[in-house]
């Protein structure tokens, strides 16, 4: 299960790539694609991205506790789904730098290209910090699964050690 979300969260990234090609597609025919990017566009992504570095640290990993006496088997079932949903959920919040700096790029003119290149590359880092499942995602999880007294069997449940 664990390897399963890790190739979800690898595709999720990878579509920063296909959105990309298809803005290099799109821009090319009408603009330099090696123009840098006003500066103030580089500052508002690496702002934003800090923004939303510190939102997701402070609620991404929230999820809905167990109720204490829950079974294992529905306990294991409700994690695996509440980390899913909370991975996917981090993403699109990371994700959101990414979005607008496409909107940039037309916005923009000159630079563009780069400047969506710039908001992805903030849009990455973010996700292999909060989107990648490493141990550190899963027990920030685990934490707020058991925050009022249950066992979540997390780990058990996406076929970790």
């Amino acid at each position: 299960m664990f390897r399963q979300l890790r190739m979800l969260a690898l595709m999720l990234m990878a579509a920063l790539l296909v959105i990309g090609l298809a803005l290099w597609i799109a821009i090319s025919a009408t603009q330099d694609t090696g123009a840098l990017p006003p500066i103030w566009l580089l500052l508002a992504q690496i702002a934003l991205g800090v923004s939303v570095h510190f939102f997701v640290q402070a609620g991404g990993y929230r999820t809905k506790p167990l109720a204490p006496g829950t079974a294992r088997d529905e306990a294991m079932v409700a994690s695996r789904l509440a980390f899913q949903s909370s991975l996917v959920r981090r993403f699109a919040f990371c994700e959101l730098i990414a979005i607008l700096s496409v909107m940039a790029a037309f916005v923009v003119g000159e630079g563009g290209f780069l400047g969506y290149v710039s908001g992805a590359l903030v849009s990455l880092a973010l996700m292999a910090v909060h989107v990648w499942p490493t141990d550190e995602t899963v027990e920030r999880v685990r934490a707020s699964l058991e925050r009022e007294g249950a066992t979540s069997h997390l780990r058990e449940a996406l076929d970790l050690a």
